[in-house]
């Protein structure tokens, strides 16, 4: 399970480092400072001069000697497994290391160290990999400061306490806007594999990356710019917090213009976009208004086909019941046979005063059912569409309408129902036939002459 997990986390640096973006480390216009130590006399230098062979010698055979033993013992420092620890770890390190500490007593005597300084004190370090800081420098246009921290060099612990946290350089790496500022040990994996990448020649080291423009030739002639990520300085070795700072502006505002220029065109590029956006919001909004007057004006024609065709239903079952009106009476004009002879005892005269005043009168046989007098006033020309017959003594209603005369629709003249207005068959047997038939006059006691009343049931 051991050897898995290492796995994973070294296919997680590996790609983690192959997405570190380009960084030209040898630019033509890059800048290289090494600081001398005043404090040595000619004698020094001379004596430097003098062993520097010794020196160069001792070096090629320390690297002839490391090249074979690197098969027998692999170097620990080229296993970077865990570069964001690497760099927190040299975070904290450098905190407890270079932080100023006082001692302080509690209520009960014991000794409590405590720093005396806040966490503004120390460097604005970027918690992040090596990858991760050169990636956002790129992405934010902002330039990197690099710090290579080495535990061994003699001017590293002065370096830390006295010029990194002075209030000059402070000042300088906070001004967020402009720069990120990141660091590391050499002596752990992460560090290490920086320190082999910016091949620093002494320490304490600081490097400058940031985009820069560098110059593009073709057959030794001058063929344009590009402008790419690149260590444009390199500072190695002590210098006063002044210098440093004065030697850090000077090379980024060299290099300012290039990232002004970027920063212009990132922001032309957002500015059109955001311009291209509201231009599409714009005509989205546009299209939608028009689809929907297009609906609203499809919805207000269908809504209008609508009422119209509605109306031109209501307009024909209109005219389609008035026609049937006058078929009902014509067919019941046609259909009644002629009153029989008045006779004591088995016919009645009944006289009937209609809603416009008109009157009739008709005899009819005592034995018949009163539907037939139903029928005898709406054959009558005055006689109103829906009617009533009423007796003034007593007063009553006169149940005469036939339950099957109910639905006038039966007299619309249609293709499967052809009305024979003129030539219908004389009905002679108006007797009752069903229990839903009227009664007969006798059976209603209408048999003596009176005056009954049509009453319109639409008024």
């Amino acid at each position: 399970m051991g050897f898995e997990d290492s796995g994973l986390r070294q296919r997680s640096t590996t790609s983690r480092i192959s997405s570190v973006p380009q960084v030209e480390l040898t630019p033509p216009n890059q800048r290289i400072l090494r600081s001398r130590d005043s404090t040595h006399s000619w004698w020094w230098s001379t004596a430097l001069f003098l062993f520097e062979p010794i020196r160069l010698g001792c070096s090629l055979l320390f690297g002839i000697v490391k090249f074979f033993t690197s098969f027998l013992w692999s170097d620990p420092r080229n296993q970077v497994t865990d570069p964001v620890g690497d760099v927190r770890n040299f975070i904290q390190h450098f905190k407890e290391t270079y932080g100023s500490v006082n001692t302080s007593f509690d209520v009960d005597g014991n000794s409590n160290p405590t720093e005396s300084s806040t966490s503004d004190s120390f460097p604005p370090f970027f918690e992040g990999t090596y990858a991760d800081a050169v990636q956002e420098a790129k992405q934010s246009l902002r330039f990197l400061i690099v710090y290579l921290h080495g535990d061994s060099h003699e001017d590293t612990h002065r370096f830390c306490k006295d010029i990194l946290q002075s209030e000059d350089v402070l000042r300088f790496l906070r001004n967020s806007n402009e720069l990120l500022f990141w660091g590391c040990n050499i002596e752990s994996p992460e560090g290490y594999r920086v320190s082999r990448t910016l091949r620093e020649h002494t320490y304490p080291f600081i490097g400058v990356i940031g985009l820069t423009n560098i110059p593009i030739s073709e057959s030794g002639v001058y063929s344009g710019s590009s402008t790419r990520m690149a260590l444009l300085g390199r500072i190695e070795g002590v210098l006063e917090p002044s210098e440093l700072v004065d030697q850090l502006n000077s090379i980024l505002n060299e290099h300012q213009t290039a990232i002004i220029t970027a920063r212009l065109d990132r922001s032309e590029r957002e500015m059109n976009a955001q311009l291209r956006r509201e231009q599409d919001l714009a005509y989205e909004a546009s299209l939608a208004e028009d689809r929907a007057k297009v609906a609203a004006r499809e919805a207000q024609q269908r809504s209008a086909a609508l009422v119209a065709e509605q109306q031109a239903k209501d307009a024909k079952r209109k005219e389609d019941l008035k026609k049937a009106h006058i078929n009902r009476k014509r067919i019941w004009q046609n259909r009644l046979p002629p009153p029989p002879k008045f006779e004591e005892g088995s016919t009645v005269q009944l006289s009937f005063k209609m809603p416009r005043g008109s009157r009739v009168s008709r005899v009819f046989n005592l034995n018949d059912s009163i539907k037939l007098l139903y029928y005898f006033i709406l054959s009558q020309d005055d006689s109103p569409t829906e009617f009533e017959v009423q007796s003034n003594f007593p007063k009553r209603i006169i149940p005469c309408q036939p339950f099957e005369e109910s639905d006038v629709e039966d007299y619309i003249d249609t293709p499967d129902n052809k009305m024979d207005c003129d030539e219908p068959e004389v009905i002679t047997d108006w007797s009752r036939k069903c229990q839903n038939d009227p009664p007969s006059f006798f059976d209603i006691d209408l048999t003596r002459p009176e005056m009954l009343f049509v009453l319109n049931k639409d008024a």
